[in-house]
């Protein structure tokens, strides 16, 4: 960006002409004030453009534009400001006035007259700098027209000029002829292209080079006219946008298509990642491109840059019918203590008031009357569908500096007083003034405890905001029916499902009605929960499905005044007569060198696999009608969908066949998903996708066509979908399915379940493995082999902690014998006295002093919204959580059998222990680790009485709870667990009772 550029290469001619005047002699110094008639012209400078034939631009000067005239450059030196009086064309004629001291004896004043436009962009409280230079600011948001560029962005310089002036007389004038001014930036033109959106109008356009700054403070030197740089600053100048009026728009095709954005003359290195932001009438567009080479922005000439729009970079708007107009507190949250912003008295800030709510209703303390603000809807005009914010004295609040941190109010509505209003998923507001450039983000300041403050800033580098309801505004009384999941899945032979449901503002239970169903329900009814607060239960009997397709239906909920809540059940099709296919559903972990597997995705009821054999040229196709059931493929697979395994570490490569000619791999783009030679192939299994490891991308596929296609993120084209590998079983790597492969295949053991537990016996049990001769169970360091898919320990003794491994023994031959599945925990505890021997005695209890935290058996949950998610004791890279029983603090032994782990606390360190090894976390990333070797995790106080279990490497990552569609422990950010979180969550611990 230090890049200089020297622009001046022609001389200006200056010719003086004086007025007649009589010579006096003049007695001590005297003002005298020199009338300057300046002309102007040179075809390279002003802003009107205009395309001739031969594809040259010709600007011009408008009556009435303004330079700054400069007549010295010193610190104290002030700007002039001169007119343009002559008409619009290429030259002009700029005329203004300067006073000048005169000392006694003087006949003449003379000197050099620095001359730059616009005047209105040069910093007035700068002055000049002590080396001749001055600052012009280019603006990051700009006006542009529908044929040409903001006219106040063009910075233009002039030659310096010497001027004569006759000292006597009562009048004096000068006339400057032929000053040359030379276009210190660049334009960047813009011409968007697009068959999809050939009718629609834009709004706006915004330009991003990522590390590459176009606008800010300039510098030049006005005595060379060199163009020095960009002022150190710690904005991000790297975004320079385009607004249009609704009376000039252009368009995203077709005639006046061109955005045209006045920026710094840099080089905009190859590989730098360009985004453009559009916003039409009806789309927001985004498209990311990397630059294929060095991009030159010269400077006095216009860069082109011909931008072809597809239909997956844009995304519908949906009509925003939010109306947040009335009378509401702006509040802010610290250590769990709610602060309310005051109305504006002075300063750069908005007091707080500390504020208590209960109950929904806020209680009265001193100052609360003071803190109501008013948002209004602005119903028509440029900031239609924007806020005012007033205060209770009627000042509008407003973004007020772009360079600090300034939120104030003033009587009068101004630029920066209107406000976008959002509600965000997490439940706060994001409020964001409309036109300052820089720190217009409404945030809460929390930080210093003696001064807590509301501000603006450039992003959200503070504490988020919340609106809450002034507290005389009426109670919510319309009546509502949520549920907790709005899909559920069963198997084919099961015949009843219960549903929970909550109410508000109803008294009775909802009415249950069934529609679009090919299951056969038997009958849905929903009763009250006695002992909930609100809400119950819809039970729900319905046939086992004895047929070989998936059956659904939709039940609805309803209640007079509430809408409607709509649930989907699938049913599970029957296994397909004469057994199923070869080919089993195998976690993406478990694939092995060697294996043929399927690749599928199913979104709702939709399945496609992925195929083989588009090459370079296409995404690979989503094949249909590929059904599965029970956990295998009900059919034969075709050749087309068969992939052949590698394994890299953690990773796995997926080839087009057993000779590993070609592979899987991801591009750049948004539909590169390939099938070639490039190097990076590996791929991992993130986030429940398939994520490409060279390029970051997650993988999915694209339904409307449907393809498999690849993104930087599980956006709206992929999101919903759900993975499974089929793994051709008995077999790896032959060529026609039957052939025997050189190497032995390991065989895969399945997880081991306890489905007896008493205090002197244990039961287990485990699917069958094909092509096993036996199984290796070693139970408390104790090994036989057995036959059978089950296995039982007796002569126990009550609350003893076990541990049992299971290997799949192969014949030595063709299969190898599997890696152990392990599982720990601990015998049921004695059973009391009484005639009937009592209830058992212990669980697991919760645990709320971290100084009870020492070593022992422990359950590791999430609470979330009352409902209690427990973390597996089968280790992978993200650990599933699953809904446990908690009553009256404790998860009794029998509930908690599949979640119990070891915690040992050594000094103020602790190791976690789960599937016979230490649970540990890397470096970065979201996955866990498994070690065989002790890894410590720190254990703290966390959000709301919950613990912190957090990594002792890496950067604030701890054994967080993520909720929504996740369900899942994983090694996440400690900062995205705040108190009023609906995604992340700290965990409880539950300890087995002595």
């Amino acid at each position: 960006m230090k890049k200089i550029m020297k622009l001046f290469v022609f001389v200006a001619a200056a010719a003086m002409t004086l007025a007649s005047c009589q010579k006096n002699e003049i007695s001590g110094p005297v003002t005298k004030e020199v009338h300057f008639t300046i002309n102007a012209g040179i075809a390279e400078t002003k802003t009107t453009i205009t395309e001739e034939e031969n594809k040259k631009y010709t600007p011009k000067w408008e009556s009435g534009d303004k330079i700054g005239v400069l007549f010295a450059l010193e610190a104290n030196a002030k700007a002039v400001d001169f007119e343009n009086t002559a008409g619009a064309g290429a030259v002009a004629t700029f005329e203004g006035k300067h006073a000048f001291t005169v000392e006694e004896g003087a006949t003449e004043v003379d000197g050099n007259l620095y001359a730059f436009y616009p005047s209105s962009a040069f910093e007035k409280e700068k002055k000049i700098y002590s080396n001749g230079e001055i600052r012009l600011d280019l603006k990051a948001t700009q006006n542009p027209t529908s044929t040409s560029f903001d006219p106040s962005c063009d910075l233009l310089i002039a030659k310096p000029c010497y001027y004569m002036a006759e000292a006597t007389g009562e009048s004096v004038e000068v006339l400057v002829d032929d000053m040359y001014f030379a276009r210190m930036m660049s334009v960047l033109r813009i011409n968007l292209n697009s068959e999809f959106l050939s009718n629609e109008t834009v709004k706006s356009v915004s330009f991003d080079a990522d590390g590459v700054d176009f606008t800010g403070a300039m510098r030049f030197n006005l005595e060379t006219g060199e163009f020095v740089g960009n002022q150190s600053t710690s904005q991000d100048l790297s975004e320079v946008k385009a607004d249009y009026s609704e009376e000039d728009p252009i368009a995203v095709a077709g005639e006046k298509n061109s955005a045209y954005l006045v920026v710094a003359p840099v080089t905009i290195p190859s590989g730098t990642a360009l985004t453009f932001t559009i916003e039409t009438e009806n789309y927001d567009i985004v498209k990311t491109i990397n630059a294929p080479a060095d991009m030159e922005m010269p400077a006095g000439n216009i860069a082109v840059i011909n931008l072809t729009i597809a239909e997956e970079n844009c995304t519908a708007k949906t009509e925003d019918t939010s109306d947040y107009s009335g009378e509401w507190l702006i509040t802010g949250v610290k250590d769990e203590q709610v602060y309310a912003a005051s109305a504006y008295v002075s300063g750069n800030n908005l007091k707080s008031v500390a504020i208590s709510i209960e109950n929904g209703q806020i209680l009265e303390v001193d100052g609360i009357a003071n803190c109501m603000m008013t948002l209004t809807k602005v119903a028509d005009g440029d900031y239609a569908g924007m806020y005012t914010i007033t205060d209770v004295n009627g000042k509008y609040l407003y973004a007020a500096s772009s360079s600090g941190n300034q939120l104030k109010g003033a009587t009068e509505v101004s630029v920066n007083a209107y406000w976008t209003v959002e509600l965000q998923e997490n439940g706060t507001y994001s409020i964001v003034a409309s036109k300052s450039s820089n720190r217009n983000v409404m945030q809460f300041n929390g930080s210093d405890a003696d001064n807590i403050l509301f501000n603006c800033y450039s992003s959200a580098s503070q504490s988020p905001v919340t609106l809450y309801p002034y507290s005389m505004v009426k109670a919510d009384t319309t009546p509502r029916i949520t549920v907790e999941e709005t899909e559920y899945k069963v198997s084919a032979d099961d015949e009843t499902l219960e549903i929970s449901y909550n109410t508000r503002n109803i008294n009775g239970t909802p009415t249950v009605s069934v529609a679009d169903a090919t299951m056969t329900i038997v009958e849905a009814k929903a009763e009250a929960d006695a002992d909930a607060e609100a809400g119950g239960t819809v039970t729900v009997t319905f046939d086992a499905n004895a047929e070989e397709v998936e059956k659904t239906a939709t039940l609805v909920l309803s209640y007079e005044g509430a809408e409607s809540v709509s649930v989907t059940i699938t049913q599970a099709a029957k296994a397909a007569e004469g057994g199923e296919s070869g080919w089993i559903s195998t976690p993406f972990a478990n694939l092995k060198e060697g294996d043929q597997v399927v690749i599928v995705s199913t979104k709702n009821t939709d399945t496609w696999a992925m195929s083989n054999d588009k090459g370079t040229s296409a995404a690979p196709t989503g094949v249909t009608g590929v059904t599965y059931a029970n956990g295998k493929l009900t059919a034969e697979p075709a050749e087309n969908i068969i992939w052949h395994v590698g394994v890299d570490g953690n990773n796995r490569i997926f080839y087009k066949d057993s000779g590993k000619d070609t592979w899987l791999y991801c591009t750049g783009t948004n539909n590169g998903v390939r099938v070639g030679t490039n190097t990076a192939k590996t791929f991992t299994f993130e986030s429940n996708y398939l994520k490409h490891v060279g390029t970051n991308r997650y993988v999915g596929v694209y339904t409307t066509t449907p393809d498999w296609r690849c993104y930087t993120s599980i956006n709206t084209n992929i999101q919903g979908q759900t993975f499974q590998f089929f793994v051709k079983t008995g077999e790896s790597g032959g060529e026609e399915g039957g052939e025997t492969p050189d190497d032995p295949v390991q065989l895969t053991m399945s997880e081991i379940t306890c489905s007896e537990q008493t205090e002197n016996s244990l039961t287990f049990n485990w699917t069958a493995v094909a092509n096993a001769t036996g199984y290796e169970v070693t139970f408390n360091n104790k090994t036989e082999t057995v036959n059978d898919v089950t296995y039982t320990a007796t002569g126990l003794t009550a609350s003893t902690q076990y541990t049992i491994s299971v290997k799949a023994v192969g014949d030595g031959t063709n299969y190898t014998t599997s890696e152990a599945k392990t599982q720990t925990g601990t015998t049921a505890a004695a059973q009391g006295g009484g005639e009937d021997g009592g209830e058992t005695t212990g669980g697991y209890t919760l645990v709320t002093s971290l100084s009870d935290i020492t070593t022992g058996q422990y359950v590791i949950a999430a609470k979330v919204n009352g409902t209690y998610y427990a973390m597996s004791n089968t280790y992978s890279s993200k650990i599933s959580g699953t809904t446990v029983t908690v009553t009256d603090n404790i998860i009794s032994e029998s509930d908690a059998n599949n979640y119990v782990v070891t915690i040992t606390k050594t000094g103020d360190k602790y190791t976690i222990q789960l599937s016979g090894k230490y649970l540990s976390y890397g470096t970065s990333g979201t996955n866990f680790s498994s070690s065989s070797t002790q890894y410590s995790w720190n254990i703290s106080e966390g959000t709301l009485g919950t613990f912190r279990i957090s990594a002792t490497t890496g950067s604030n990552r701890g054994l967080i709870y993520r909720a929504s569609t996740y369900n899942q422990f994983g090694g996440y950010s400690t900062t995205n667990v705040t108190a009023n979180g609906k995604e992340y969550f700290d965990v409880e611990l539950f300890k087995l009772a002595n």
